[in-house]
């Protein structure tokens, strides 16, 4: 398939894909401060 310029589904997969590893480093980062917190309460 050759990529063609202004593809409107290629723009919305890569939009998709910033959002999805944008999604993983903020619940990454929540996940571990939730860790944290949790290690200091106990």
């Amino acid at each position: 398939m050759a990529p063609q310029k202004n593809n409107p589904l290629s723009a919305l997969a890569r939009s998709a894909n910033m959002f999805f590893e944008f999604g993983v480093a903020v619940w990454l980062h929540y996940a571990f401060n939730v860790n944290q917190g949790i290690g200091e309460l106990l």
